[in-house]
């Protein structure tokens, strides 16, 4: 039990770095909201490794003490809730064993933008924010293949 403890508080952290890291590099294409979702990775291993349970809590950490570090509180929000869509998918997904690790990647990424532009449109009260979610699933589709892609590499290199 202690050593999972370890691994897990190690995975946070690489959460955190790789969120962190993502949020200081400049994205080429100018989308408010599009990001590769490199935390995500660790999300996707905590899952597969150790179950639902520890993803969710991986997740929330690294949602909470990332945005803390590089954001605000309404970077946690947004980060909070997009990571607890996503990883909530993640878990439904794999329990139906007929998905690959890149099809939940594309699946996870598409709920996590889905949960920020709800969150956004309580936040601004505007339900016209709707409209911005076919650009976010654009950029949902590449990323969560390439983050599902490098979740399986790792995975296969843990076996």
């Amino acid at each position: 039990m202690k050593n999972k403890n370890v691994v897990l508080g190690f995975m946070v952290a690489v959460a955190i770095v790789l969120q962190v890291l993502e949020s200081s590099i400049p994205v080429p294409l100018p989308i408010p909201g599009g990001k590769i979702g490199l935390a995500n990775i660790v999300a996707l291993i905590v899952l597969t490794k150790f179950g639902g349970k520890e993803a969710v809590v991986v997740t929330l950490l690294r949602a909470i003490l990332g945005s803390l570090l590089h954001g605000g509180f309404i970077t946690m929000i947004y980060s909070v809730t997009g990571g607890l869509f996503s990883t909530v998918t993640a878990i439904w997904l794999l329990k139906r064993s007929k998905y690959t690790i890149i099809g939940i990647g594309i699946i996870s990424a598409l709920m996590h933008n889905l949960a920020q532009v709800i969150v956004a449109i309580i936040l601004m009260n505007n339900i016209y924010i709707v409209t911005y979610y076919p650009v976010l699933m654009l950029v949902s589709l590449p990323c969560g293949a390439l983050t599902g892609y490098v979740s399986g590499l790792v995975l296969n290199k843990l076996k």
